[in-house]
């Protein structure tokens, strides 16, 4: 994946607003039944929606890196299903954000553009395809329970000293 320089950046945040307003109309202009149920709040949380999405994607854009924005989308599914969204329309918000912004950008700009979102866009459905998206909190260390107490307590020392064991023996 190729970053976008300094003026596929610029041309991809001078075209973030109005992204985020075309690909709105454009959701509710073709999926209008699903979506006038929820209203103008709606249609503001759509436009939300799309600029988490546009935030989550300049890191793409600018260092390559996908996983950050497929951590985001898997969760951002469950949320959407939550709220009775077909969760298809998140991949596919993403093609048409990738259109808009094409269509904005010279062509060697939009080709990377649209590698990128192409990239997390398969990411995404890999990810949740096997089931991604899900915390799973690590494995607590032995001491977790008596440091949490100590702190907890308000005893710093005892804290600080379960802290250093742990420093110690390399964790």
């Amino acid at each position: 994946m190729t970053p976008l320089g300094e003026r596929g950046l610029s041309a991809f945040s001078a075209a973030r607003l109005d992204a985020i307003s075309a690909v709105t109309e454009q959701f509710y202009s073709t999926y209008g039944s699903i979506y006038d149920r929820f209203g103008e709040r709606g249609r503001e949380q759509t436009r939300e929606d799309l600029g988490f999405h546009l935030d989550f994607l300049r890191p793409v854009l600018e260092f390559g890196e996908t996983l950050p924005m497929i951590d985001y989308l898997c969760w951002l599914d469950g949320v959407l299903a939550s709220r009775g969204i077909p969760t298809e329309h998140l991949a596919l918000s993403l093609e048409w954000l990738g259109e808009y912004l094409a269509a904005h950008m010279d062509d060697a700009d939009a080709a990377a553009t649209r590698g990128a979102i192409s990239a997390v866009r398969d990411g995404f459905l890999a990810a949740r395809g096997a089931g991604a998206g899900r915390f799973n909190p690590p494995t607590p260390w032995p001491e977790a329970r008596t440091f949490e107490a100590a702190i907890v307590a308000g005893r710093l020392n005892d804290a600080m000293a379960v802290l250093q064991s742990c420093t110690a023996s390399g964790r």
